[in-house]
């Protein structure tokens, strides 16, 4: 059985060091429902869709979000992924955000877990997402915005495929 990252870490004999991601570094269409916190703690429902496609430059990882507020609020971004090379553990992306300017980041392809972690332009805001395989059409996302050393929002959703390309 699978287990946290932390406990894949620590009996490295009963877990293979990579598991087998269909989430993102496979092309599919992905629905994603889950609770997004503000920077005080109020959560509210936010659902999705993600497509990530491949061709032999980038992996695109397309998100169209909606967060359940009584005006509902769309947003959405395109990552553009460099793909990761064999036997690399980690790659590099960025997106174009519409409040928060070139957003860069990295990708750690560790054992059950996708780490992302990133920085906005200028280093004002910076974050991390954690997606935590529980099979192959089913991902947890756990993440959190930062500026400075306040929380600015932080999510906990499922992410589940609906199609593999």
């Amino acid at each position: 059985m699978q287990g946290f990252c932390i406990m894949n870490a620590l009996n490295p004999k009963e877990h293979p060091m990579h598991t087998a991601h269909t989430y993102i570094l496979k092309p599919g269409q992905w629905k994603v429902k889950g609770n997004f916190y503000d920077a005080n703690g109020r959560s509210m429902p936010i659902t999705g869709n993600v497509g990530i496609t491949h061709t032999d430059e980038q992996w695109i990882n397309d998100s169209q979000m909606t967060l359940h507020t009584p005006g509902p609020l769309n947003f959405g971004n395109i990552y553009e992924i460099e793909p990761a090379l064999p036997g690399v553990e980690s790659t590099i992306w960025e997106t174009e955000h519409n409040a928060l300017g070139l957003i860069i980041g990295t990708l750690l392809i560790m054992e059950d877990c996708l780490i992302m972690s990133y920085t906005a332009e200028g280093g004002l805001y910076i974050g991390s997402e954690t997606l935590l395989y529980v099979n192959d059409d089913t991902y947890r996302s756990f993440g959190v915005m930062w500026q400075g050393d306040q929380k600015i929002s932080s999510w906990c959703a499922d992410v589940n495929r609906v199609t593999a390309a």
